[in-house]
């Protein structure tokens, strides 16, 4: 993954030419859909994470334990996979790149979860959540840290 990093660093550098058949813009696309009006959620069964939602549906997650970036197979990974024909470590690159720039934040190494990982997360996510205590709010400045851009207020159904 190193050497298809470095490729995509030259690149945005101006010192090569995109490496891979299907454009940037293209690549950018998948990202930006699937990272429209996120929002941050975490949970106590895994404190270690942050979950990237878009209202109910899963679209990531940061493991920060193994620093693991973890995305969602269909409508996100498999485009890559499937319809732009890429190999996993360019796959990896890739979101890797487009994420951060998204995000203005370093992330894990990309990868997918099981198929029934997203729906897990999503069940989970949905059950009643109890009132926040300091504690929860001080964990919003630590995201913030993490992606170095605003959080939103926190609201009913954010952990």
């Amino acid at each position: 993954m190193k050497q298809q990093l470095r490729k995509i660093k030259f690149w945005e550098m101006g010192i090569s030419e995109w490496p891979y058949k299907t454009s940037y813009e293209k690549m950018k696309q998948v990202v930006d859909q699937n990272l429209e009006g996120f929002q941050i959620k975490t949970t106590e069964k895994w404190p270690n994470s942050y979950f990237f939602m878009q209202g109910d549906r899963y679209v990531m997650e940061q493991d920060l334990e193994n620093d693991t970036l973890r995305v969602r197979w269909d409508g996100f990974w498999s485009i890559f996979s499937n319809e732009f024909s890429l190999e996993r470590t360019d796959i990896q690159a890739i979101i890797k790149f487009l994420v951060e720039q998204h995000l203005k934040s370093k992330v894990g190494t990309p990868g997918f979860p099981s198929s029934m990982y997203p729906s897990l997360v999503e069940q989970h996510l949905k059950s009643k959540v109890g009132t926040p205590s300091l504690l929860n709010v001080k964990r919003f400045p630590e995201v913030e840290q993490h992606l170095k851009s605003k959080v939103g207020t926190p609201r009913i159904g954010v952990c």
